[in-house]
């Protein structure tokens, strides 16, 4: 994108310059000043678009979430609805590892966010959920996702565990079975992982509002 003297400054442009530099040099990297830099601009012109840093990473966040919605999802069963909503989030983090721990950690909801869940919502309801479980499923769903993005996004699963699992593979009481495992870990796809986790709950989603027979 260029980024010029006869390019106009608006708010949209100021969230994607910010959010390549992050991806590019990390959150820690950005600064009004820099993004000033690299928008050819005086920084004192950002300000006339968004009042402070924070602003400025509440507004990369929802840039960010936004990509969730660059293509509808098809009508279908509420159960593919879910996985393609699922998928997309973990997509999503993955392209942006540098940004999406800030997205977690910052605590606040976008309004890309809201409309992630109310999305979400929507189908777990079409599942015949009672309003209760709806909401009990959403929150097991949402933060099993976030979860696993988060783990993936920031690296505290398989990389981080090679003293531990080397420890572990040495202790006498570790079984074979065991061993074997932890053997397999390190090169196990998260992707499958998640898949395997994303069917579990949607497993018992189903299983929660399957009629039970009646004998």
């Amino acid at each position: 994108m260029p980024k010029n003297a006869r390019t106009p400054l608006s708010p949209a442009l100021i969230c994607q310059t910010a959010l390549e530099l992050i991806q590019q040099g990390g959150l820690e990297q950005l600064s009004m000043r820099s993004l000033a830099g690299a928008l050819k601009v005086d920084p004192m012109a950002i300000y006339h678009h968004i009042p402070n840093k924070g602003a400025l990473l509440h507004a990369v966040h929802n840039t960010v979430l936004g990509e969730l919605f660059e293509e509808e999802i098809p009508p279908g069963a509420w159960q593919d609805q879910l996985k393609q909503l699922a998928r997309r989030y973990r997509t999503v983090a993955l392209r942006h590892p540098q940004v999406f721990p800030s997205l977690i950690a910052s605590g606040e909801t976008t309004a890309n966010e809201h409309r992630a869940l109310a999305l979400m919502l929507s189908y777990l309801l079409n599942a015949g959920l009672e309003p209760q479980a709806t909401i009990q499923a959403g929150d097991t769903l949402f933060a099993f996702v976030t979860g696993f993005a988060l783990v993936e996004t920031t690296h505290l699963q398989h990389p981080l565990m090679d003293s531990a699992l080397a420890q572990q593979m040495s202790a006498p009481q570790t079984s074979s079975h065991t061993l074997e495992l932890i053997e397999q870990l390190p090169g196990h796809p998260f992707s499958e992982s998640f898949e395997f986790g994303l069917q579990i709950i949607l497993s018992g989603i189903e299983a929660a509002v399957t009629p039970k027979l009646e004998y």
